[in-house]
């Protein structure tokens, strides 16, 4: 088995209740789009944010650890490697009609992991005939919570995130806001002047109580994984069996609209 554990930041721009799911600015909600950003559009990125909100974590989901048969590897193509999410995934909640707070499947899952030279990826159909979600009965819908495990304690989650104490990090934001305020008002800016305020006025703390585990086999419905690229993986990874993934976000950052994940993927070797 090669096992890869990654974690990182990641950035969701979504509305809240009692906002609807498709609310693009953020009205009632706790979360919202400021001036000079784009919509909200839920899609959950673990690369490549839209929107940098400054000051906020930097996003960027990557290999950490990889290991084969149980022995860690201290140089593989895949560690430090980008982790992906592809085709626009996004936490169908829909305002409780798909599932539960908490529980938001991340749909369409097709997963992808990339290194120096050597790519895996994924696609996880919701059923075997890989019909669309409006199809779906709601047991596979939450098929991805079904090897999920105990979740992390706040401590553990807090911890994984790097933030020691929540207060500080909250007070820390907001002195980081008041600084780039004033810039911005030195430098007559408006617009930034309008964004930094809101976020500001605004302002809340991590909520690590705010977590989503995970739990499935990406495949065990049908795809194939794909193997890409001329680098050694270091043997011979099956394709055809699931592959096993857990994982959990968390960390929820309201102010910058990340989150932080962590997780595992592992792939059968033959």
């Amino acid at each position: 088995m090669l096992t890869l554990e990654f974690a990182g930041w990641f950035c969701c721009r979504l509305s809240t209740d009692p906002d609807p799911s498709d609310e693009p600015r953020g009205v009632s909600g706790w979360t919202y789009a400021v001036a000079g950003e784009p919509d909200l559009d839920r899609i959950i990125r673990f690369q490549d944010a839209p929107v940098a909100r400054k000051p906020g974590p930097a996003v960027g989901v990557v290999v950490r650890g990889v290991a084969l048969d149980g022995r860690v590897l201290q140089s593989h193509p895949l560690l430090g490697g980008r982790v992906e999410l592809l085709d626009e995934a996004k936490f169908e909640g829909r305002n409780g009609l798909v599932s539960e707070d908490g529980r938001e499947p991340m749909l369409p899952f097709h997963l992808a992991i990339s290194g120096d030279g050597l790519r895996l990826s994924r696609r996880d159909p919701l059923d075997a005939q890989d019909r669309p979600i409006y199809e779906i009965e709601p047991q596979l819908l939450l098929r991805q919570f079904m090897e999920a495990g105990d979740p992390p304690s706040s401590q553990q989650v807090l911890g994984a995130a790097g933030i020691a104490d929540v207060l500080e990090h909250e007070r820390e934001r907001a002195r980081e806001l008041r600084a780039a305020l004033d810039a911005a008002k030195q430098a007559g800016d408006e617009l930034a002047q309008a964004a930094l305020g809101k976020r500001l006025r605004e302002l809340g703390r991590i909520e690590p109580r705010m977590l989503i585990s995970y739990g499935f086999r990406v495949g065990a419905l049908g795809g194939e994984g794909a193997v890409d690229g001329n680098a050694d993986p270091g043997a011979t990874l099956d394709t055809a069996q699931p592959w096993p993934f857990r994982a959990w976000l968390g960390a929820w950052d309201g102010d910058a609209l990340c989150g932080f994940a962590r997780g595992r993927l592992e792939i059968p070797t033959r």
